[in-house]
C-alpha cells in the first residue's frame, strides 16, 4: 500500500485505488495518508533513503499502538503529530527519532561535522547545532523538558513561566529562565563554556546545589577535572559568530584552535612541533566550504607554515610546522 504513496501516483490512480478498498483497508489507507503527510511536511530535504528509514520507524511505532489500541489512532497520530518539530539541516541532514516510553516523549538531533542544524520546538523556541553535535531532547509527563547536549548549541527559548527547561551537558544542568544562550560542551573538551545572551539562565551541580546565575554578557566556565567555576565578562557576538558562518578564536590555544576545524572540515591535523599546540592566538576567519583559505589566514596571523595531504581512503591531513 505505502507505494500508491509514491509522488509519481497521479490523482486518478489514487482514486481508483481507494474506490477498491473495503472497511479496515480503507481505515489503513487513511492513516497511511496521513503519516505521509506528516512525514512530508517534517523531513521534506531528507535524503530518499534517510526518508524511508524514518517512515518504516514511525509507521512501525504507530501501527503498533493501534494494533494494541485499536480505538485510540487519532489521539495516537495527534499525540505525534503535535510533538513534532520541523526542522532545517544546512550542508548536512537532520535525524530525527520519534517514540514514547510511557513517560516521556523524546526525540534526538544531530549535526555531522561540517554541518550546521536547526530546529523548532513546539512554542516557536528556536534552537542551533553546531557541527558534531547531538542533542537529545526529552519531555516528562509533568512537562518538563531536559536537552542532553554533547556539542555546541545556541537555545532562543521563548518566556514560559510554566515550562521548566533545562540542559544536561553532564557535569552541570543549565536551568533556563526565558533566555538566549549558547553552551559549548563538547565531550572530549576539558572546559564547558556557557555565554548568556539574553535573560536568565542558572547553573547547578548534579546533586541540585546552584552554583551561579549568569547575567547577560556573562560566561560561565567549568573545568570538568577540577570542578570548578569561574564568570568572566565575554563578547556575546563571538559567542553566536559560528551560526553566521564565521570562525571567532579569541585567546585560544592553537591545540582548541585545530581541534575545531577538525570537527567543521572532517580533516586530521597534526604538530610537527608539540609546543606549538599551547601557543595562544586570536582571529576571526570567514568559514569556507574547504580548508586552504582558513589555513592560509593561521598562516599570517599565526605565523606558522602547514602541509595539506590529501588521502582517498581517509581524512586529508594538515601537518602544522
Amino acid at each position: 500500500m505505502k507505494d500508491i504513496f509514491d509522488r509519481t501516483k497521479g490523482e486518478e490512480e489514487k482514486k481508483q485505488f481507494y474506490s477498491n478498498l473495503k472497511g479496515a483497508e480503507r481505515e489503513e489507507y487513511i492513516q497511511r495518508k496521513n503519516l505521509d503527510f506528516f512525514l512530508s511536511l517534517s523531513s521534506a530535504k531528507y535524503p530518499k533513503e534517510k526518508k524511508d528509514i524514518l517512515y518504516q520507524s514511525i509507521e512501525n511505532r504507530l501501527f503498533a499502538t493501534r494494533k494494541l489500541h485499536k480505538t485510540s489512532w487519532k489521539n495516537t497520530f495527534v499525540k505525534y503529530a503535535a510533538i513534532v518539530v520541523f526542522a532545517i539541516c544546512v550542508g548536512g541532514w537532520l535525524s530525527q527519532l520519534f517514540f514514547n516510553n510511557g513517560s516521556a516523549d523524546r526525540y534526538m538531533i544531530k549535526a555531522d561535522k561540517g554541518s550546521i542544524a536547526y530546529t523548532e520546538l513546539e512554542d516557536g523556541s528556536k534552537i542551533w547545532l553546531n557541527a558534531d553535535t547531538e542533542l537529545n531532547i526529552v519531555t516528562c509527563s509533568d512537562g518538563k523538558i531536559v536537552a542532553h547536549l554533547d556539542g555546541e548549541a545556541f537555545f532562543d527559548l521563548i518566556p514560559n513561566a510554566e515550562r521548566d527547561f533545562t540542559v544536561d551537558v553532564g557535569n552541570i544542568l543549565i536551568r533556563d529562565i526565558g533566555t538566549k544562550f549558547n553552551v559549548n560542551a563538547y565531550s572530549e573538551h576539558r572546559r564547558i563554556q556557557t555565554t548568556l545572551i539574553e535573560g536568565k539562565i542558572e547553573i547547578y551541580n548534579r546533586s541540585g546545589r546552584k552554583l551561579v546565575a549568569l547575567s547577560p554578557g556573562e560566561m560561565a566556565q567549568y573545568g570538568r577535572k577540577k570542578k570548578l567555576m569561574r564568570i568572566i565578562n565575554t563578547d556575546v557576538e563571538s559567542a553566536m559568530a559560528w551560526r553566521d558562518g564565521k570562525l571567532v578564536f579569541l585567546n585560544r590555544t592553537l591545540g582548541s584552535i585545530a581541534h575545531e576545524l577538525e570537527k567543521w572540515y572532517d580533516v586530521d591535523i597534526q604538530f610537527e612541533n608539540p609546543k606549538l599546540r599551547f601557543e595562544v592566538f586570536s582571529c576571526i576567519v570567514k568559514r569556507t566550504t574547504t580548508i586552504e583559505p582558513v589555513m592560509e589566514m593561521l598562516k599570517i596571523s599565526a605565523q606558522i607554515d602547514y602541509e595539506l595531504i590529501e588521502h582517498v581512503d581517509k581524512k586529508d591531513e594538515i601537518i602544522i610546522k
